[in-house]
């Protein structure tokens, strides 16, 4: 069975290793995720209102990553085990690892469809 009565394009599982930030940015080819965290390492992941426009790291094919005069906060929240956040990564977005360590995740992933039709059928889908 799925979380959501539309099928994601696909289903991950993410281990990052790290510390520091995760620049802003917004997904390539993603529009939404639902991520279900095993371990959230004391990550805090920042939303942001765009209102510049983003350039192309180095050796990539789309501009996707954004400067942070060319943002503004709107929200954040620090994921703990076991807690689940639909986002909308097509929206600039960061994350913040403070100590060193592993976030890991599941991630349901949709490419063809928004955040807001995810998020309505969610809210009245009933398994």
């Amino acid at each position: 069975p799925y979380v959501c009565m539309i099928q994601p394009t696909g289903i991950f599982y993410t281990e990052l290793n790290g510390i520091g930030p995760l620049l802003p940015h917004r997904d390539y080819n993603v529009s939404c995720v639902l991520n279900y965290y095993f371990e959230s390492n004391n990550s805090t992941t920042f939303l942001y209102k765009q209102i510049g426009d983003p350039y192309f790291a180095p050796g990539a094919k789309t501009a996707n990553i954004f400067k942070f005069e060319d943002i503004r906060e709107v929200g954040n929240f620090t994921a703990e085990s076991y807690d689940t956040y639909l986002l909308n990564v097509s929206k600039p977005h960061s994350v913040f690892n403070p100590p060193p360590g592993n976030r890991r995740f599941i991630s349901w992933q949709w490419s063809d469809t928004s955040y807001e039709d995810v998020l309505e059928n969610l809210t009245h889908s009933t398994l």
